[in-house]
């Protein structure tokens, strides 16, 4: 995946970009409150790593903005992360 991140520092801002790939995506949930859901995104590249997170309701529509990008059907799910 490619990454480009924008950041404000005062009057200027930088801009970082690199690749990396996809090494973890992990989700949690308080067991008494669905609704604080939390999907957490790990990436890795040579020069670039870090995590981002989406609440639930940002990765359902993530998911489902994917499937009427990709044509994949009613379910994305990745099969298959390169090491």
């Amino acid at each position: 995946m490619e990454l480009k991140v924008k950041k404000r520092n005062g009057h200027e801002v930088h801009r970082v970009n690199g690749t990396a790939e996809i090494k973890e995506v992990l989700g949690s949930a308080d067991l008494f409150e669905q609704k604080n859901q939390i999907v957490q995104v790990c990436f890795r590249g040579e020069h670039c790593s870090g995590i981002f997170e989406l609440s639930g309701d940002e990765a359902k529509g993530l998911s489902k903005e994917l499937n009427r990008v990709t044509k994949a059907g009613n379910k994305f799910k990745i099969m298959k992360l390169r090491e």
